[in-house]
């Protein structure tokens, strides 16, 4: 996992040096970038010492003049790049929130929206170089610290946050500081908002690499995660005697979009009658969606809840190709050493329906072809 530090606030080219820094490779990088298939853009990666701490600055320049291209122009260049699917899906998601937000900035329906530097093609190879760095690590950060006051554009005195970044980060929690000057750019604001945890969960960090911007610095750790950490788990209850199985399954599989766990306990309630407890285990941060849920999709008047510790074990989804097809095996470190494999249900259960195997032996084969890779 990815554990960002933005105590100076965070920029798209601190975000790509410091990934950079700590688990990233320049030349597997310019490797990667050329798949983008646009010309004419540089990119300088240093290693410097910055407020006297070492990491690197990268910067991405282009002859390109006066850039002014809509979402139908970013969507061609994505379109015709050769970026893996998933990258392409997750810049497609980033330009999408950026344009959104300038639309619901302006006033001006987001097809209508020409932007200028969020444009160009250094911040295209800004965002593709995020999410090629990413991979598929989980990324975490805590409080993003945003910046107050007033500074000068093109059109006369603008708020710190921008505008646009303020849009962007609705219903992130952040933290205001009087720097007079921006420190959270639209760019790295939806790069996080489409990629990132904002918890602090508890972790063995293995390396830290630090990413320098004009101003500022952000500190990235590249770590294990191991426990979700004191009041960032949930577990919340209901108790009703009024609703029907048909429609408890239906509030269980909602409850499920917001939460890690939810089972289901029939119980004797008051007066003799027949009835369920329903719990979710859930992140802290997804708690007011599960409130919204239970107050607005069950009969209940009532929830209970509270903090719980939950220990978790170091973990990764690995994509095998087993002689069956592909499917995703979850590989975790027991607290002995040892490791332990669980293929993925879903693509178990797609590979049985394809071949007409049993789950049970599908499962058990495919582990060992895997274990004897």
């Amino acid at each position: 996992m990815i554990y960002l530090d933005c105590y100076q606030g965070v920029s798209g080219d601190m975000l790509v040096g410091g990934l950079l820094d700590v688990c990233g490779n320049t030349d597997f990088l310019r490797r990667e970038l050329k798949k983008s298939n646009v010309g004419g853009v540089s990119m300088k990666a240093q290693k410097t010492i910055f407020r006297n701490i070492h990491g690197t600055r990268i910067r991405f320049s282009s002859k390109e003049e006066h850039p002014r291209r809509n979402l139908k122009e970013i969507k061609k260049l994505i379109g015709d790049s050769r970026f893996s699917a998933g990258i392409k899906k997750n810049m497609l998601k980033t330009y999408g929130l950026i344009y959104a937000a300038e639309s619901a900035v302006h006033g001006v329906p987001a097809g209508k929206i020409h932007l200028h530097e969020l444009s160009s093609l250094e911040t295209f190879c800004e965002i593709a170089s995020y999410f090629i760095l990413k991979r598929d690590e989980d990324v975490y950060a805590g409080t993003l610290v945003l910046g107050e006051g007033q500074v000068k554009a093109h059109h006369g005195f603008i708020p710190v946050p921008s505008p646009v970044t303020a849009e962007i980060l609705k219903g992130v929690k952040i933290r205001m500081t009087a720097s007079g000057y921006e420190l959270v750019t639209p760019t790295a604001a939806a790069l996080l908002k489409i990629s990132c945890r904002f918890e602090k969960p508890q972790m063995i960090i293995d390396k830290t690499g630090y990413g320098f911007g004009s101003r500022s610095i952000l500190r990235v750790h590249s770590a294990r995660l191991t426990s979700e950490g004191r009041g960032e788990i949930f577990k919340a209850e209901v108790s009703v005697d009024d609703m029907t199985p048909e429609d408890i399954a239906v509030f269980a599989e909602e409850l499920r979009k917001v939460s890690n766990e939810v089972y289901t306990v029939p119980v004797i309630m008051k007066k003799g009658r027949p009835g369920y407890v329903i719990t979710a285990v859930a992140a802290g941060r997804r708690l007011d969606e599960l409130k919204r849920l239970v107050f607005g999709r069950s009969s209940t008047l009532g929830l209970r809840y509270w903090e719980i510790d939950r220990e978790v074990l170091s973990r990764r989804i690995v994509k095998f190709r087993s002689s069956y097809g592909i499917c995703r095996i979850k590989e975790a470190k027991l607290p002995d050493g040892r490791m332990g494999y669980k293929p993925e249900s879903d693509d178990i259960r797609g590979i049985s329906k394809k071949t007409g195997l049993d789950t049970m032996t599908l499962r058990r084969n495919i582990i060992k072809e895997y274990e004897d890779k």
